[in-house]
């Protein structure tokens, strides 16, 4: 097992910027359709990889203990995620 450092309390705005900065190592494939939506005031996107199946979603919800993390730093896996199952990702 690996050991883990004691770093003390988590900086959430330096998590979050941290993470938002490296956005770029995670594209978005091209042959992926990315389409915004608003659930009940919170923002998502379907992600339709070109030639999904539509009878079948993913669910896809990040973890990260939800302090850091948006759509655009998880879209690039989770458009994977839908590329490899041939199904539509919200």
């Amino acid at each position: 097992m690996m050991k883990m450092k004691k770093y003390g309390p988590i900086d959430v705005k330096k998590s979050r910027k941290d993470l938002e900065g490296q956005v770029f190592l995670f594209k978005t494939p091209r042959n992926v359709e990315v389409k915004p939506v608003s659930i009940e005031g919170i923002p998502a996107e379907w992600l339709l990889p070109k030639g999904c199946h539509t009878d079948r979603v993913i669910i896809y919800l990040h973890g990260g203990s939800y302090h850091a993390g948006s759509l655009r730093t998880h879209r690039g896996l989770a458009a994977r995620i839908g590329i490899n199952s041939s199904s539509s990702v919200l």
